[in-house]
């Protein structure tokens, strides 16, 4: 069992090869202080093969023997801090990790604006929020991509991170007004909220039984759907930005013009209109199942009937290289061949396709599981609804060579076939000594949405 964690673990690292040489704290780490049910299978820091330059061949083997599965939880529209600021042993808040970490060596850890009704600095602190105070259903802050980029406040190259809660202030109270100012004040104390295990056990269960990542960033500084689309593909569209460049007229517009037919949600369409061309930088729905694409009923993906289908908000047909495509291994001509429009999906990835095809290898199975794509268990008459599908989240939606091939459409799943049985999560709070003494209540700053040096793999599995 201690060497499947062990692969387990070196399964996670080799997701980070560009740790810093000039960051002292080794790039894995165990969570500190296993609790009792963990402590059988707890590999200790000290053991040397965590220092080892190389696996041996029996490590590799019993990776690939136990680990079968790989999940990713893709957790929408918050930051590491404020999830896992607080969490045994991670690179939060307060710490390193290891080591306290004064408040003063955290960017951003105090904001500050001016209050424009009473002429006064406003500072503004990282605090707890949890149950009590409804936390599971906290009001979002504005993660749009102008709106982020003025909250990290980008200076010479370096993010300030200090802007966070004048942006909020700014965006509801600048109109004046009693009601502005109000929400402004609430907000801009919201952005600075942190929660812990008391509101979200079972994501502390899961981060304490496997891996958590905590210094990793988001690729995109944007909303959902660029981010969705770069965990797949490491970018939202800007290779196939340059291979498709804007005309000389309209240099910002990379849409594609074309028909647009049907009816969704009960509103025909009809007429010519222009995407939102890459790279993504908001949340328009996938080409995929929208008034644009022209496939046959039963091959079309889902639309939800509370999201905006508007002409004026979706997104081009992506056509860069992904996950998914590399995942088609030696078979990938296969694959290719069931696309129901290789022109329009595949024109992008010609070179690609040849390339993964060399070098061989079985296709390696995924799925995408996402809330009410498919007939859910609260769908009562037997026909799906897709209530609750949020189209702009799923990523691997947007690719043609997925949503406009019938075997790669399989992949795409919702939660009646995902869903684990629950069990109660109880909450592990963190030890007196991972949270600096001079901030003992609070934690969650940073925007980031971190994740890399890892920090807890305990996997007690038979």
């Amino acid at each position: 069992m201690k060497r499947m964690l062990f692969a387990t673990f070196a399964l996670a690292a080799a997701a980070n090869p560009a740790h810093s040489a000039s960051d002292a704290r080794p790039l894995v780490t165990t969570q500190p202080e296993p609790t009792p049910d963990v402590a059988p299978y707890f590999v200790s820091d000290s053991d040397p093969r965590w220092s080892s330059a190389e696996w041996s061949k029996e490590d590799i083997a019993a990776l690939r023997q136990k680990v079968k599965y790989v999940f990713v939880i893709f957790n929408e529209n918050r930051s590491f801090d404020h999830e896992y600021g607080t969490f045994p042993g991670a690179n939060g808040l307060y710490s390193d990790g290891r080591t306290p970490r004064p408040p003063a060596d955290t960017p951003g850890f105090a904001q500050t604006y001016l209050d424009t009704a009473t002429g006064k600095t406003v500072t503004v602190q990282p605090f707890l929020v949890g149950p009590a105070q409804n936390a599971s259903f906290k009001d979002s802050t504005d993660h749009s991509h102008k709106g982020l980029a003025a909250k990290i406040d980008v200076k010479d190259g370096v993010a300030k991170m200090d802007r966070f809660a004048e942006v909020e202030w700014r965006r509801y109270a600048s109109a004046g007004g009693d009601k502005g100012e109000k929400q402004g004040t609430q907000f801009a104390r919201l952005v600075m909220a942190h929660i812990d295990c008391a509101t979200i056990p079972f994501f502390w269960r899961y981060a304490s039984r496997f891996t958590i990542f905590d210094n990793i960033f988001a690729t995109e500084d944007t909303p959902s759907t660029p981010n969705a689309v770069a965990m797949l593909a490491g970018q939202s569209g800007e290779t196939q930005w340059v291979k498709h460049p804007a005309g000389p007229n309209n240099r910002t517009d990379t849409g594609t013009t074309g028909v647009i037919t049907g009816t969704i949600n009960g509103k025909s369409y009809s007429g010519v209109a222009t995407t939102e061309g890459p790279p993504l930088v908001n949340d328009p729905q996938p080409w995929w199942g929208s008034e644009f694409d022209d496939g046959a009923a039963g091959a079309r993906e889902p639309t939800s009937p509370d999201e905006n289908w508007d002409p004026n908000n979706i997104a081009s047909n992506l056509t860069f290289a992904s996950l998914p495509l590399t995942m088609m291994g030696g078979w990938i001509d296969w694959f290719a061949n069931q696309d129901r429009n290789p022109a329009f999906d595949l024109a992008d990835v010609r070179k690609d396709i040849p390339f993964i095809a060399g070098l061989g290898g079985e296709p390696v199975p995924w799925r995408w599981y996402q809330n009410g794509y498919d007939l859910e268990p609260t769908d009562a008459t037997g026909v799906a609804s897709h209530i609750g599908y949020v189209s702009h989240h799923n990523g691997a939606q947007y690719f043609g060579y997925v949503s406009n091939n019938p075997v790669e459409q399989t992949n795409l799943r919702g939660k009646a076939t995902s869903s684990p049985t629950w069990r109660t999560a109880r909450c592990r709070q963190p030890a007196a000594s991972s949270i600096s003494a001079a901030a003992t209540t609070t934690s969650t700053t940073r925007s980031r949405r971190r994740s890399s040096r890892i920090r807890t793999i305990r996997t007690p599995r038979g």
